[in-house]
Parts: structure tokens; C-alpha cells; sequence
């Protein structure tokens, strides 16, 4: 399969998704640290926690995995199939993620030892669990006892790594069967979430190949295989329907549910964050001359590593904001009200406000620093050496190219 003429080269939309996401999913961590410290200070006094912004981070998720499933499709469109074609895909995908992992999480695991003294938060160890252990796998995104990994937003990545693994295997055949393939793929999740649901709790392994949510990254390859045939021609009213169903069920679904429930979670995300996928990328021709969209798709490009690095901001700020409070009562003699405006859990909204805002510029900030002071050249890097390593220069064209 070729790109056609009006097949869109970059997908502006798709990466704007991406960002808006992303910053959804930081913003429920922030008000997670926002609930501890009301909880700390026995108050019931937290912003932004509201029903429909609970849901509204929580699908942030769903939208990844629908748009990785439609990505995988659309980048190996010219491919091909077999063995070098499945050892390029999955190649490309382990240099994109890895290393950015790896800074990351190796940050954290330095963060912990100074602030509890392991590499890893207690909490997260269950019991008879080994602690280097758990960091190993950690390393790798193997799955294991723990749902999540050291570094905790990496249980996303770990599906990440199942879906390019069985979808390099898929490219070991010809293309036309992939739409076959999708489907056999999906009765396995689908499967198990209806007749056996206990069954996929046993093993971590098991536990991974039959999440429900696999099904979301399936339907976004099939998004991405109706795009490559029909490009935009449904994308307005589809996109439009996604839309709408996506509104309608982060106002009416249960957060405590979805966040609990893997099932009842991709019931309701599941169609609206296809449709979306698909309609933002149909209509990218309409707006592939935007200045607007094309400095908001930045954000999708910042997407990863603000993913990685905004635990690592939000495990250190809310104790720096209690330490200046603590600094300003105690050594400056400011007042107790005056204080309260930073010292974060304390009744109102101000002290919420302050720290959101903080929270959320530090975040983004770190984001950029670490796309554009790592993730990017490290990129760059890795695409040289394999284009030399794919293209090795002959003394002749290394003379030729050298004058």
C-alpha cells in the first residue's frame, strides 16, 4: 500500500490529541497530590476534582492506545512484510521508547534513594517481591507481580511493548491479512473480559495479554487501515460522533469504575476515542496550513517526555512548597494566613490554585527540556547511526561526499 496524493505527511491533529492527553493525565496527578495533602491535614478541600475531570484524565489513556494502534498502521503502510520489515518496526519503536525510559526512570530511582532511602517507593513493593528485582524488570517493562512499574506511569509502556511485539509478528505476514489478523487478535481480550474475566488476574503475563484495554489500541489499527482506504471521506460526521459519545460518557460514567474496572472502562472509551483518532486524522488536509495547529501539535511532540518526567516534578514540589511555608512562618515571621497561600491542603482555594499553576508550568518546562535536551537528539542520533549502518559510505562516495 502507497501513500496517496492527498495522504496527509504529518498528522498535526493526531499529535495535538496527543498533548491535550497528556496534559490531562498530568493535571489528575497534580490533583492527586493536591487530595494528599488535604488528606494530610484531615480537610475535604480539593480542587479540580470534580466528576467529569476525574474521567476526563483517566481516558487520557484510552486516547494513547487508540492512537498507537492507528500510528502502527500508518507508519508501515509502505513497509512491506517479513522478517526485515518486523526487525526495523520493532527496532524503531525500542530506540523511541527506551532510552527516554531509561533517563527517566533512572532519575526516579535516584529521587527515591535520596527521599526513602531505596530505589523504589515501599508502597509499591508487594510482599515477597525483591526489590532489584522489581527495578529489573522495571528496566525492561517485563511485566510482573506489581502492576506498575518503579516509575509508575510505565504500565502504559509495558502495553506499549506487547502491542509492538505482537504487531512485528503481524508484519511477518502478507499485508492484506492484517485485517484478519486484528480480528483473531481481539477475541482473545475480548474473550476473557466476557466469559472468564478472573481468568486474566492469574499471571502477569496472562494479565497483560488479555487487558481489555488492548482491544482500544486494535480498534485504532483498524481506524488506521479506513483511513488508508477511504483518507477523509467519513471523518467530519465520524469524528463529530466520537465527539460527542466521548462528552457524553465522561459526564455519565462512574470515575471510581473507570479507574477500577478495565472492562467497564473500555466499554464506555472505547468507540468515542476511535471515532476521534480517526476524525482528527481525516481532517488534516482541511487544516494542514494552520499556524495555530501546527504550534499546538509542539505539545504531542512534548507528549512523551512530559509523560515520563511530571511524577519526578510532582514528588519534589509539594514538599518544597510546605519547606517555604515552613520558611516564611518560622524565619521570616510572615503570618499564618499569609502562608496559607502556599502551604498546599489548606482550606480554600487559593493555595490550590497557586500550586496548579506552578505544578503545571514546572511540568511542561520539563517536558521541553527533556524532548529537546534528550528525547530529540538522542533520536537523532540513533537514526544517523542506523542510516550509516543501513548505507555503509565506500571510500568512493565517502571522497565524493567529502568534497
Amino acid at each position: 500500500m502507497h501513500t496517496s496524493p492527498t495522504m496527509p505527511r504529518k498528522l498535526d491533529l493526531i499529535q495535538v490529541q496527543r498533548g491535550l492527553f497528556a496534559v490531562f493525565v498530568m493535571l489528575y496527578h497534580i490533583r492527586g497530590a493536591e487530595w494528599l495533602a488535604s488528606q494530610a491535614n484531615g480537610i475535604d478541600d480539593i480542587l479540580l476534582s470534580s466528576h467529569v475531570f476525574g474521567n476526563l484524565s483517566h481516558s487520557g489513556i484510552d486516547v494513547f492506545f487508540a492512537i498507537s494502534g492507528f500510528i502502527m498502521v500508518y507508519i508501515t503502510m509502505n513497509d512491506g512484510f517479513g522478517v526485515k520489515a518486523a526487525g526495523s518496526f520493532i527496532f524503531r519503536k525500542a530506540a523511541r521508547v527506551y532510552p527516554t525510559w531509561w533517563l527517566f526512570l533512572g532519575l526516579f530511582c535516584v529521587l527515591m534513594v535520596l527521599i526513602v532511602g531505596t530505589p523504589w517507593h515501599p508502597e509499591h513493593l508487594r510482599q515477597g517481591m525483591s526489590g532489584p528485582v522489581f527495578v529489573l524488570k522495571s528496566i525492561f517493562l517485563i511485566p510482573q507481580e506489581t502492576p506498575t512499574p518503579v516509575l509508575q506511569v510505565g504500565w502504559t509502556l509495558v502495553h506499549e511493548q506487547y502491542f509492538y511485539i505482537l504487531f512485528a509478528l503481524l508484519m511477518l505476514l502478507p499485508r492484506r491479512l492484517l485485517p484478519i489478523c486484528l480480528a483473531i487478535w481481539a477475541t482473545i481480550p475480548l474473550g476473557l473480559m466476557i466469559f472468564a474475566p478472573e481468568a486474566t488476574k492469574s499471571m502477569p503475563a496472562l494479565r497483560l495479554i488479555t487487558h481489555p484495554m488492548t482491544l482500544e489500541f486494535i480498534t485504532g489499527a483498524f481506524a488506521g487501515l479506513a483511513f488508508l482506504r477511504w483518507g477523509g471521506k467519513f471523518a467530519l460526521p465520524l469524528g463529530a460522533i466520537g465527539t460527542l459519545l466521548y462528552i457524553v460518557m465522561v459526564s455519565v460514567a462512574s470515575v471510581e469504575r473507570v479507574e477500577f474496572e478495565p472492562a467497564y472502562r473500555v466499554t464506555c472509551f472505547i468507540l468515542p476515542v476511535t471515532l476521534m483518532v480517526y476524525g482528527a486524522a481525516g481532517i488534516q488536509n482541511l487544516v494542514k496550513d494552520s499556524k495555530i495547529v501546527g504550534k499546538a501539535a509542539i505539545f504531542g511532540d512534548w507528549s512523551f517526555s512530559l509523560y515520563l518526567s511530571h511524577p519526578l516534578v510532582l514528588a519534589v514540589l509539594p514538599g518544597l512548597f510546605e519547606r517555604a511555608a515552613n520558611l516564611m512562618e518560622g524565619k521570616l515571621g510572615v503570618s499564618t494566613s499569609t502562608v496559607a497561600l502556599i502551604r498546599l491542603g489548606t482550606p480554600g482555594i487559593t493555595d490550590n490554585l497557586i500550586f496548579i499553576t506552578t505544578a503545571s508550568t514546572l511540568c511542561i518546562l520539563v517536558g521541553a527540556i527533556g524532548y529537546y535536551g534528550f528525547e530529540r537528539p538522542v533520536a537523532r542520533l540513533i537514526g544517523r547511526a542506523r542510516a550509516r549502518k543501513t548505507h555503509p559510505q565506500t571510500p568512493e562516495n565517502a571522497s565524493s561526499s567529502a568534497g
